[in-house]
């Protein structure tokens, strides 16, 4: 999580300075010290107001590929009400309400599973990545070990004659 707040901060501090290297009429601040300041104020502010944003955006983005979403899986509901129905499941909607209303619901779960597998696989890579440093810290003291036996073992021929 922390590592993935740099990376953002990071990325938009890279993205200011791209854009005030070439667009033209986006004039720097003078100095280093307070393009470094601009930089880090937007990067900041970013990351603080992003959540934000996207919360704002939601209707828009709902209203603008929210209906053919849900109107291709309604597409897909019915026809699956018809082959079943054609395979004597007799499963059936009463009308185009209850369709629409099913589309709506199935959708709904899909976006909470794919948050929830979002969520989980993070976890597991968090979990991977813990494994490997405890290897690497392992691999690392194993050296160390072996580092200082070679010392000990080059002082030793060293003080033999």
């Amino acid at each position: 999580m922390i590592i993935d707040l740099l990376i953002d901060l990071v990325t938009d501090a890279a993205a200011v300075l791209l854009a005030m290297g070439i667009v033209p009429g986006l004039h720097p601040p003078d100095g280093p010290l307070a393009i470094a300041a601009v930089v880090l104020m937007f990067a900041v502010l970013s990351l603080l107001l992003r959540p934000l944003v996207f919360l704002l955006t939601i209707p828009v983005v709902l209203l603008i590929t929210g209906p053919s979403l849900v109107l291709f899986n309604a597409l897909i509901l019915w026809f699956c009400l018809r082959l079943s129905n054609a395979a004597g499941l007799n499963f059936r909607a009463d009308g185009i309400t209850a369709l629409l209303l099913g589309t709506v619901v199935i959708l709904t779960a899909r976006m909470v599973a794919a948050e929830s597998r979002l969520l989980r696989t993070r976890r597991r890579a968090s979990e991977r990545e813990r494994a490997q440093l405890k290897h690497l810290e392992f691999v690392r003291d194993w050296m160390q070990g072996e580092r200082d036996r070679f010392k000990k073992a080059a002082e030793e021929r060293r003080r033999t004659p």
